[in-house]
């Protein structure tokens, strides 16, 4: 499945967050859009001096350096303030792209600015739009795609984009949902993670409900989809695999077939092992 080799990076992600980026100079200049550009440029070049140092360090060091990786979190809050009390500017795209890699609650919070003063600017929409997934959604994501939808005079591309990363919103409760009723003990982990809004949302939901429009959602983006670019393929693509996945890839069902060539050149399926414990180990190399 797709989503076993991001654990690692996402692990990785999270233990990389130790040492704030150089501050931006006290003379920083007061126009808050070039304050903004300021913050990000100040942060990215934080970031390519870590990586530089680490690709030049020894294997001992490079143990060192995992935990001193930039922290975004100041930089973004300072964007998210600026943003905030600026809202008429005219160009906020960087920076609200930049406080959209935030934590999860940054990100609300971004996406909330956008859903209250930044929906009529298309570039800014669509950075909202694109920056939901099953890992990071929000009620204010959500709200940003339905209305998207709901005004019905979208250019194609969007209205695809918007339907199927809301697909990928109701993704995220329903998996966050679900550990909440086979682990209850885990709400307050949770909570801290993605804040009371969203979890407030998911413990409201109606389960049958949100899958069977999450399928709808991914269905449509399928017959409609084709044409409108997505990675390295098309959105009408990856609603298919998602599609798949969650009709196919899930605890009871019955595993598809997988064929392959053995280390010793001999052809297998997977049907061979029925009856059997199998661990079937999925990994890349990029």
């Amino acid at each position: 499945m797709r989503l076993v080799p991001l654990l690692p990076a996402l692990a990785l992600a999270g233990a990389l967050t130790a040492q704030e980026p150089t501050p931006v100079a006290a003379d920083q200049p007061q126009d808050p859009a070039v304050r903004i550009k300021a913050i990000v440029d100040a942060y990215n070049a934080a970031t390519r001096a870590w990586s530089d140092k680490y690709q030049k360090a020894s294997a001992d060091e490079r143990k060192q350096l995992v935990g001193t990786y930039p922290d975004r979190t100041g930089p973004v809050a300072e964007v998210l303030d600026l943003s905030e009390a600026n809202a008429d500017l005219d160009d906020l795209e960087a920076g609200l792209r930049f406080a959209l890699t935030g934590s999860p609650q940054q990100r609300a919070r971004a996406l909330s600015f956008v859903l209250a003063h930044r929906m009529e600017r298309p570039r800014e929409l669509l950075a909202a739009v694109q920056s939901l997934s099953r890992y990071t959604f929000s009620p204010a994501g959500e709200a940003i795609c339905r209305k998207v939808l709901a005004r019905g005079e979208e250019e194609h591309a969007l209205a695809i984009r918007a339907r199927f990363h809301l697909a990928q919103c109701l993704s995220g409760y329903l998996r966050t949902a679900r550990r909440l009723a086979d682990d209850p003990a885990a709400a307050e982990n949770l909570t801290r993670f993605h804040g009371e809004t969203t979890m407030a949302r998911i413990k409201e939901l109606d389960r049958e409900r949100a899958g069977k429009e999450f399928e709808g959602l991914l269905e449509a983006v399928v017959a409609e989809g084709k044409d409108v670019s997505f990675r390295r393929g098309t959105y009408a693509e990856a609603a298919a695999g998602e599609l798949f996945e969650v009709r196919n890839l899930q605890v009871g069902k019955v595993a598809p077939e997988v064929e392959g060539t053995g280390i010793r050149g001999k052809a297998l399926k997977l049907s061979d092992f029925r009856g059997k414990v199998v661990l079937l180990d999925f990994w890349g190399d990029w």
